[in-house]
């Protein structure tokens, strides 16, 4: 199934969300700007690159185990010994 770029919509979280954290009576902002971490959150919740997100959303595939194992039996039948060598390579690293 193919999506064109112009019909997704990104939708932006905030990763580290301390004023979510701080309406429900976690106030963590004064304990990271104590440990020095403040900036480190801050940076966290910086820009989103929608565009690259959409540009890489319509162009990736799905790969899970079944579609690994479906792709190794087809280069087994076609050269089973430089699979056999891929295999230990991949083993011995």
């Amino acid at each position: 199934m193919y999506t064109r770029e112009d019909k997704l919509n990104v939708l932006a979280k905030l990763i580290c969300d301390l004023e979510g954290l701080k309406a429900n009576g976690i106030d963590m902002v004064d304990l990271l700007r104590h440990q020095g971490w403040l900036p480190f959150v801050n940076m966290l919740n910086g820009k989103t690159y929608s565009n690259l997100m959409k540009y890489f959303s319509v162009r990736a595939k799905i790969y899970d185990r079944w579609a690994h194992e479906e792709e190794l039996r087809q280069e087994r039948e076609k050269c089973p010994k430089k699979v056999k060598m891929v295999i230990l390579k991949r083993l011995m690293k």
